[in-house]
């Protein structure tokens, strides 16, 4: 990838990778994806307990422990196949790139900003969770990547692109099959396999 990413660029990714993080849960009311069992942003539930623990970085908190179980999940999937660590996918970029998103989130949350003040396109994440509006959101992001069905997810056929926005977006995009208009009952973990 690119190392002249700059701020703009970790935020675009950051955008995409909380997004989804978001969407992927499922012990919400009502339940979202359920690609990974956590209701960290539900008001009932996560959220109420980080705005007892954490009033003033509460709504970052949810989102920082809703990427990190969605990252798990990624890594997960991608350990189950050989040459796991080769693979890039949306919570996986590689170490220095993966280091730099997490200092991002930090200096972001110490900045004072919501997460919607400071995040442009995340729209501070909506309350009700629409699946037909986030396939529309996925949809808009690039367009349909050709990929395979391949052990462990989906591999996306063509090198990964140079920009890591770029790459965020067409592995965003690939949660979504070209013509679905719903999401799949399980995290389909998108990859590009590592340049060689």
């Amino acid at each position: 990838m690119d190392q002249s990413v700059t701020d703009a660029d970790l935020d675009a990714i950051l955008s995409i990778q909380l997004t989804v993080a978001w969407a992927g849960e499922g012990a919400t009311e009502p339940p979202r994806l359920g690609w990974w069992r956590t209701a960290l942003h539900d008001p009932d539930a996560g959220l109420h307990l980080f705005n007892s623990l954490l009033p003033k970085t509460a709504r970052w908190a949810v989102l920082e422990a809703a990427r990190e179980a969605a990252r798990r999940v990624d890594a997960a999937s991608r350990q189950q196949h050989g040459r796991g660590d080769d693979r890039i996918t949306l919570y996986h970029f590689g170490f220095e790139l993966d280091e730099r998103l997490q200092a991002r989130i930090v200096g972001l949350k110490q900045g004072g900003g919501s997460p919607g003040e400071s995040l442009a396109g995340l729209d501070d994440l909506r309350a009700d969770w629409d699946e037909a509006a986030m396939c529309r959101w996925l949809s808009g992001l690039a367009d349909f990547p050709a990929l395979d069905i391949a052990p462990g997810g989906r591999q996306l056929r063509e090198p990964a692109p140079v920009s890591a926005v770029s790459t965020a977006k067409l592995l965003a995009r690939a949660l979504l099959t070209e013509n679905s208009s719903s999401l799949p009952a399980t995290y389909p973990m998108p990859f590009f396999g590592a340049r060689s």
